[in-house]
């Protein structure tokens, strides 16, 4: 199917492999790929997962809850924060960060938890002291 729409001009490859729709930037969303690792080590228990809107990059339904993936780059820590507060959907969620000492600065509502993800994939978890 790839090739198909590749040869039709619909589509094209990156440099890296990648497919992107014809007449769009070959640029990936990097905040978008690093929350879909953080929903591969819930996969056996999604139920179901879809993209969301800023902050959040995606949702997901595992064992009953609803979880929300968001992601913070560095500085944006405020900001994320306020557009969080406004948000009462009742809601787990996973703030994804560049770097752990980023956690200090992020206080909004609903947090299980926060983490970072490697180039390759690799996710590690973090709590707040206290927990969150």
């Amino acid at each position: 199917m790839l090739s198909h729409l590749e040869r039709q001009g619909r589509i094209f490859q990156s440099d890296n492999g990648g497919y992107f729709p014809a007449g769009y930037s070959s640029k990936a969303d990097q905040a978008l790929i690093k929350a879909v690792w953080v929903l591969l080590d819930f996969i056996q228990q999604a139920d179901y997962h879809a993209p969301a809107e800023f902050p959040v990059k995606l949702v997901f339904f595992a064992d009953g809850e609803l979880y929300e993936v968001a992601y913070v780059a560095h500085g944006q820590e405020a900001l994320v924060c306020h557009a969080l507060r406004g948000n009462k959907g009742g809601s787990r969620r996973i703030i994804v960060v560049d770097s752990p000492t980023q956690i200090a600065k992020i206080d909004c509502p609903d947090i299980s938890g926060f983490c970072t993800v490697s180039q390759d994939g690799q996710t590690q978890y973090f709590k707040k002291a206290g927990g969150t």
